[in-house]
C-alpha cells in the first residue's frame, strides 16, 4: 500500500466505479468501498494501516451526512472530498455518543455542488485496533448536467452557449502553472471545450485562431490539419497546491464525430511518485463510437514515458484484461512492454503552442475499443470512471510531456 501525499488526496474521491458490485445494497462490502445513500459499512482499523477510502455517487443539490462511530478510544480524521467541493473535515478525539459507550464523528448536511463521484476518507491516528461503523445518509435534490445527443455530458458555458454530447477528463493540476488544452476536429467535426474548476464551469471556447494551424500525425489519426473550427483554452488556477480540473470536450450542437485533444504544461517530477493521475469518464457516447479511444504520452528527451490503467489511486494495481494481462504501455510498438495494438511513435508529430513535439521510440500509447461496454446500465449503475497514471517507466526519469487523446463520439 502506498502512503498518501497531497496530490493523491485530491483524487481519492474519484475512485473507480467500473464494476457494478454492491451499489444499493443495505450493507456495503467494505473491501469494495462503493457506498450508496442508506448504506452502512463495518470495518476494522489496525495501527499502521493506510487510510481507508470509500466512494459514492452524488448529484448536485443532494444533502449528505456521513457518520463514523467506534467502540474504543481514538483520534483521527474524517474527510468528505469530491468534484468542486470544499474539503469538509472533522477531526475527532473520543467524543461520547448519547449512550456514553462509543465515539462519534459527523459531517452533517453538506450540500453537494456537482454531479460526480465523492470520496469519504477515514484515518485513525491512535489506537491499536479499532472496530468502526461508517454510515452514509443522503437526500436527492439535484439534476446535474443534462444528457446530450449520443449519451455524453452536456454543460452550459458562463457567457452563453453550451458544450453538448461531450467527454470528460479530470486531472490533478498544480497551482501557478499555465496549461493549454486544444481540440482539433477531424472530417468536419467542430469541437468545443469547457474547463471546470471548484466553482463549476469557468471557461469555454468554440473556435480559436491560435489553434487553426495545429498539425497532428499519429498512428490512429494519420495526418490531421487544424482549421478555424479548432478550439483552445489556456488556463491556470490558484485554488490549492493541486486541484481537480475537468476538461470537457464535445460540440456546440451535440454532433458526433472525431477529434484530437492536446494537453500541454505537464511534467513528471521526482516528487510525483507513480505519476500524474487522470480520470476518464466512461460515457455512453464512447461505447457507441465507430473508432477506438487512444491515449498518447510524448515525453521530452530523457523521459521514458509510461501510461498505466489502474484499479484505483490508492494501491495502484494494474487493471487487467480477460487473460489476466496488465494494461500498461511503456514503449509503444513493443509487444513485450506495451499492451494491445500499438505502433512506435518514432516519427510522429504533434503541434503545441511551443512548437512541434516529435515522438520517440520510448513514448507510449494505449488504444481501447469501448463498444463492449455499450450494454452497461449507465442510468442506474453509473457513473463509470477509468483511472490512469501518466508517469515514467520505473519512476526512473523526469521531464516535460504532452498528452494527446484521440476521441470518437458516437450517436
Amino acid at each position: 500500500m502506498m502512503r498518501l501525499n497531497s496530490k493523491w488526496f485530491i483524487l481519492l474521491s474519484l475512485m473507480l466505479l467500473f464494476s457494478m458490485l454492491g451499489v444499493g445494497q443495505v450493507f456495503a462490502d467494505c473491501d469494495d468501498g462503493a457506498l450508496a445513500y442508506g448504506d452502512s459499512c463495518e470495518d476494522r482499523f489496525r495501527e499502521g494501516d493506510d487510510p481507508r477510502v470509500y466512494s459514492f455517487e452524488g448529484s448536485e443539490g443532494d444533502i449528505v451526512t456521513v457518520t463514523l462511530t467506534w467502540e474504543d478510544d481514538a483520534e483521527g480524521v474524517l474527510l468528505l472530498l469530491g468534484p468542486f467541493v470544499e474539503r469538509n473535515q472533522e477531526e475527532f478525539d473520543l467524543n461520547e455518543s448519547d449512550d456514553g459507550r462509543r465515539g462519534e464523528a459527523i459531517i452533517e448536511e453538506v450540500e453537494l455542488p456537482a454531479d460526480g463521484i465523492y470520496g469519504i476518507f477515514v484515518n485513525f491516528t491512535s489506537g491499536d485496533r479499532i472496530d468502526y461503523l461508517l454510515e452514509l445518509a443522503g437526500e436527492g435534490g439535484g439534476g446535474g448536467p443534462r444528457g446530450g445527443g449520443g449519451g455524453g455530458i452536456s454543460v452550459e458555458c458562463p457567457e452563453g452557449g453550451a458544450v453538448e454530447n461531450a467527454i470528460a477528463v479530470t486531472i490533478s493540476m498544480r497551482a501557478g502553472f499555465n496549461y493549454t488544452v486544444t481540440a482539433v476536429g477531424m472530417d468536419g467535426f467542430n469541437p468545443a471545450i469547457a474547463i471546470g474548476t471548484e466553482n463549476g464551469i469557468a471557461l469555454c471556447n468554440d473556435d480559436s485562431e491560435d489553434a487553426a494551424d495545429y498539425r497532428i500525425d499519429l498512428p490512429t489519426t494519420g495526418r490531421v490539419r487544424g482549421d478555424d473550427s479548432a478550439a483552445q483554452v489556456v488556463f491556470s488556477h490558484n485554488i490549492d497546491s493541486f486541484a481537480n480540473i475537468n476538461i470537457i470536450i464535445g460540440s456546440g450542437r451535440g454532433e458526433t464525430g472525431e477529434f484530437v485533444m492536446i494537453l500541454e504544461g505537464l511534467a513528471v517530477t521526482s516528487a510525483d511518485g507513480a505519476g500524474d493521475p487522470f480520470i476518464l469518464s466512461l460515457t455512453p457516447n464512447l461505447t457507441t463510437a465507430s473508432n477506438n479511444t487512444t491515449l498518447y504520452m510524448l515525453g521530452a528527451r530523457g523521459l521514458d514515458t509510461q501510461i498505466s490503467w489502474v484499479t484505483n489511486f490508492e494501491d495502484l494495481e494494474y487493471f487487467t484484461d480477460n487473460d489476466g494481462n496488465p494494461i500498461f504501455c511503456d514503449d509503444a510498438g513493443n509487444s513485450r512492454s506495451c499492451w494491445g495494438d500499438s505502433e512506435s511513435l518514432d516519427g510522429s508529430t504533434v503541434s503545441t503552442s511551443q512548437g512541434d513535439v516529435s515522438g520517440r521510440d520510448t513514448d507510449s500509447m494505449l488504444s481501447f475499443d469501448f463498444t463492449a461496454f455499450a450494454d452497461l446500465d449507465f442510468e442506474n449503475d453509473g457513473p463509470f470512471s477509468l483511472s490512469f497514471i501518466f508517469g515514467a517507466f520505473s519512476a526512473a526519469s523526469t521531464g516535460n510531456y504532452t498528452v494527446v487523446f484521440h476521441f470518437a463520439i458516437g450517436d
